[in-house]
Order: C-alpha cells, then structure tokens, then sequence
C-alpha cells in the first residue's frame, strides 16, 4: 500500500517541478529577450556613430590630400 501512494505521488511531484522549471524558464528568457532588444538598439547607434565618423573620416582625408603639393 505504501508503495502504491509513493508510485502516486512521484508523478505528481516531477509534474510540479517541471511547470515551476517552466516557469522560471520563461522569466528568464523574456529578461533575456529585453537584454537582447536593448544591446541590439545600442548597437544600431553605435553602427550609425561609426558610419558618420568614417564619412567624417574619408572627407577630412580628401582636404588634407587636396593640400599636399602635386
């Protein structure tokens, strides 16, 4: 009898746990998710900063060219 109510419960029990895994699993995925979202908006300004600053670059090099004796 005492084996049959523990056959009864190991069930249950592994149910229990892996909805609770489940759901911290789910926690930490959208915590994931909003971490991604945010480092990827950090690097579009970073990209956008870096195009700008190479185009900044290209113009300062073609007037220092334009400088130097031919």
């Amino acid at each position: 009898m005492k084996y049959r109510l523990l056959f009864q419960w190991i069930p249950l029990c592994c149910i229990v746990a892996l909805l609770v895994a489940g759901g911290m699993l789910k926690k930490k995925n959208a915590e994931l998710a909003s971490k991604t979202k945010r480092l990827m908006l950090q690097n579009d300004s970073i990209l956008s900063v870096n195009i700008a600053l190479e185009k900044q670059l290209a113009k300062l090099q073609r007037s220092i060219d334009s400088l130097r004796p031919h």
